[in-house]
């Protein structure tokens, strides 16, 4: 099926200023929340430029964006993080946020965070039982150690199963991780915001980005490895965005890299 099946946000990021148009016919725009972010070479074209204190974006909840138990959704970026962002590192670095942090709130984030003073692209879900309102939390770390002034691309969801998941990307290998289950996935009506994050009283921003955000896309569906390739690539004729991938690999399984290891690794004798 086409990629523009079931998409619901496309933030090309190639505003100098202001809001960020989506370039779906969902007019999901970014408006600025704080601070507008400014504007910098991106991956493609143009990025949206966070100074990592004061600037972010936020989108307007809409039914686009409603989330239940086990509804499948696929959210792709590019990210970079500016030079001195990791020393010294205080916070977390939201690239994307769904829901106020803070206390027994539904939400999820794909954000940057610290582990042993390293760097690494992260997704948490929180979520609530719909029949008990017992509160749980699943945080999965990508392997992927980041750097400073690299872009990176990720692509997060939940797929048809309920199976939550996190790739992250730097060429020529992909590194994943897949926290398993999570059917507890409630719907809520919070805003997304992008380049922060907000918490619960009052709605005031925190854990700012220092960096680039680019080609921010959104889907109500699961897509396909072929079309992460594609959303990676941005080439309609590269299935996937890492040359010499077998076609049985599938990016989203943490099982690929040592698949893709050992692939490459035959091949370069």
């Amino acid at each position: 099926m086409p990629l523009t099946t079931n998409q619901v946000l496309a933030l090309e990021m190639e505003e100098a200023s202001g809001t960020r148009l989506d370039a779906t016919s969902h007019a999901n725009n970014a408006a600025i929340f704080g601070v507008g972010p400014t504007r910098d070479v991106g991956k493609r074209g143009f990025a949206a430029s966070f100074n990592g204190t004061t600037q972010g974006l936020r989108i307007t909840y809409g039914l686009d964006f409603v989330l239940g138990t086990s509804v499948p959704f696929t959210i792709t970026g590019w990210f970079y993080l500016n030079a001195g962002a990791i020393t010294p590192f205080t916070s977390e670095y939201i690239v994307i946020n769904k829901g106020p942090q803070g206390g027994s709130n539904p939400s999820w984030f794909v954000l940057v965070r610290s582990v042993a003073s390293i760097l690494y692209l992260s997704m948490v879900v929180h979520a609530v039982d719909e029949t008990t309102l017992i509160f749980d939390a699943k945080i999965g770390i990508s392997p992927i150690q980041l750097s400073e002034q690299t872009w990176y691309f990720f692509a997060a969801g939940v797929d048809d199963d309920g199976r939550q998941w996190l790739t992250v990307a730097c060429n020529p290998k992909t590194y994943a991780f897949d926290p398993g289950q999570h059917p507890w996935i409630k719907q809520y009506t919070d805003d997304l915001t992008v380049g922060s994050g907000y918490n619960e009283s009052g709605g005031t921003q925190n854990d700012f980005f220092p960096g680039l955000i680019d080609e921010l896309y959104y889907w109500t569906r699961a897509l396909t490895d072929e079309e992460l390739g594609i959303a990676c690539t941005g080439d309609s004729d590269s299935f996937y965005p890492f040359h010499d991938t077998p076609s049985t690999i599938d990016i989203r399984n943490v099982r690929a890299v040592a698949l893709l290891d050992k692939y490459q690794a035959d091949h370069a004798r």
